[in-house]
């Protein structure tokens, strides 16, 4: 039987090997050669608590038990690539994870209608956040709402699934957000909000609440 506890636990035990692990190979390498190496932890994050559920545990736990390690630091490609000049290069083949290793399922002609709309959207957003960089109250809270709707009809699956051609309902999601979006962005100059706009507003950061600390 599932228990959340031993789960939870287990992942937090994962994390701690794999911290480890990745500390000893990186001591190894520093043995043979005259730089320091760096380990690229790339991670699908749609599986951290979708397909993982203790995904997050392990992610923070892994996080923290790096912190604790005195020969490793914690770094992005670009400041080891500042730091450590490297020596050769590679070229990386275009593809993905879907069908064909290819993008075609992202690229299908019906996910053109969603891409243009998308990106029309998005420069409306960034336009609003160019004229309002200091919003307070309820344009500070339309703003951050506008850029969560946004977000969330930029999801890759809308397009995958229209792509795929597996669900005739794959634009409803992301138009729906886009329709919020539009909407929170005609009510970012208003001086004060309608009643009606306020209960819509109310209504949306319900419905549609994930990145709770975002800042437009």
């Amino acid at each position: 039987l599932y228990d959340p506890y031993d789960a939870f636990r287990r992942a937090q035990e994962h994390a701690v090997h794999f911290s480890s692990f990745v500390a000893a190979e990186l001591e190894q390498f520093r043995a043979r050669h005259d730089r320091p190496g760096i380990a690229l932890v790339p991670l699908d994050v749609d599986v951290l608590g979708r397909g993982w559920f203790e995904g997050p545990t392990w992610l923070r736990a892994m996080i923290e038990a790096f912190s604790e390690q005195r020969t490793v630091a914690l770094t992005t490609p670009s400041p080891y690539l500042s730091t450590v000049r490297p020596r050769f290069g590679v070229t990386l083949r275009d593809g993905s994870w879907a069908a064909e290793d290819y993008h075609r399922l992202w690229n299908a002609p019906a996910a053109r209608p969603l891409h243009w709309a998308l990106s029309e959207e998005a420069e409306r957003v960034a336009r609003l956040v160019q004229r309002y960089p200091n919003a307070q109250g309820d344009r500070e809270r339309v703003l951050n709402q506008a850029v969560r709707e946004l977000l969330l009809a930029q999801s890759s699956d809308w397009l995958l699934g229209l792509g795929a051609g597996t669900d005739d309902d794959a634009l409803a999601r992301p138009l729906e957000h886009l329709r919020r979006c539009e909407r929170l962005c005609g009510m970012v100059a208003a001086d004060a909000l309608s009643d009606e706009d306020s209960a819509f507003l109310d209504a949306v950061e319900e419905w549609d609440n994930p990145f709770p600390m975002l800042n437009y």
